[in-house]
């Protein structure tokens, strides 16, 4: 399975970014440029997008609310990620104990734990660099 790039929410992107592309990943990619953490400071609105750089690295980031969510895990040393958990869980994940009690307790899960064991929420306004495995 090849992950898919993903886009989604409303972005703001500086005035400064060429915004005349037929699709939101091609705006994206031109905002991030060559130093995509750097650029994601200057982006306003909701966002979550997973995206594979050109230089073989994926970028993950939300939003500095967490209006979008993305969830990670990783599998064979590669990264998957969705907009929710269960899309990520399979079979063998076992539910959290531990975020069962934050959902009683707190009626929510802090990020970035999930109510999945290995699976993962990026907490407001931060970004993942995934490369070499890691």
């Amino acid at each position: 399975m090849i992950q898919q790039d993903l886009c989604i929410g409303a972005p703001r992107f500086p005035s400064t970014v060429d915004q005349d592309a037929p699709d939101a990943l091609q705006i994206w990619r031109r905002a991030l440029g060559t130093q995509p953490l750097d650029a994601l400071a200057a982006v306003g609105g909701d966002f979550a997008i997973g995206l594979t750089l050109s230089d073989g690295r994926t970028l993950l980031a939300v939003d500095r609310f967490a209006v979008r969510t993305l969830c990670w895990r990783i599998v064979d040393g590669r990264l998957r990620y969705a907009e929710r958990a269960d899309e990520l869980a399979d079979e063998r994940h076992e539910l959290d104990p531990q975020a069962i009690f934050d959902y009683l307790y707190f009626h929510a899960i802090p990020s970035p734990r999930t109510v999945f064991q290995g699976i993962f929420r990026l907490p407001p306004g931060h970004a993942l660099l995934f490369e070499n495995g890691q």
